[in-house]
């Protein structure tokens, strides 16, 4: 009978949690919630822009739960260990190549219960293309923009395709301050 009982217990526990129930093991009440994890900006990610994370919380009450970020971390032998990141709503990082492939899951803290959120991957992280110099934007000074005094060029190695260009310096016309204002 005994092991009747811990065997229906053990079924309860795994088709709860496989729908999304939470089941306090100190209460024994279940708090049907969930959590999931939005990430920003959708598109590309560039080095240097801002990913923020947001947990998307369903089926619980405000204040009465906390969210926890944590960091998937694999050791030499294999083994996966969560590592915490921050406890608040939102999660924050700057794009790096540090951050690329960065596994990240929101964990819903509910009494004694805890909800894990499918984990998400930071995707590629691009860099930004230099600016190309020939498409200087217009002055609009009536200025000749061609090389200056010396007309000396560069050889210049652009990092995305490795090629090399000769890149001829340009006069940039000083804009001169304008008058004080008076504030009546």
């Amino acid at each position: 009978m005994k092991r009747t009982y811990l065997g229906t217990l053990s079924v309860m526990l795994v088709l709860a949690l496989m729908l999304g129930l939470a089941v306090s093991p100190v209460s024994g009440e279940s708090v049907q919630a969930g959590v999931s994890v939005k990430l920003r900006p959708a598109g590309d990610i560039y080095e240097g822009d801002r990913i923020s994370l947001r947990a998307v919380i369903s089926g619980a009450e405000e204040g009465s739960y906390s969210v926890l970020w944590q960091k998937k971390t694999v050791a030499d032998d294999g083994s996966v260990k969560w590592k915490k990141l921050a406890e608040s709503r939102e999660y924050d990082l700057t794009a790096a190549a540090a951050s690329e492939g960065m596994v990240i899951r929101a964990v819903l803290v509910i009494g004694e219960s805890k909800i894990f959120s499918e984990p998400v991957t930071i995707p590629k992280i691009l860099t930004k293309p230099a600016p190309d110099p020939s498409e200087a934007p217009d002055t609009g000074s009536g200025e000749d923009p061609t090389p200056g005094p010396t007309g000396e060029q560069t050889e210049v190695r652009d990092p995305g395709t490795e090629a090399t260009r000769r890149l001829t310096p340009r006069v940039i016309p000083q804009i001169p301050p304008l008058p004080p204002q008076r504030i009546i």
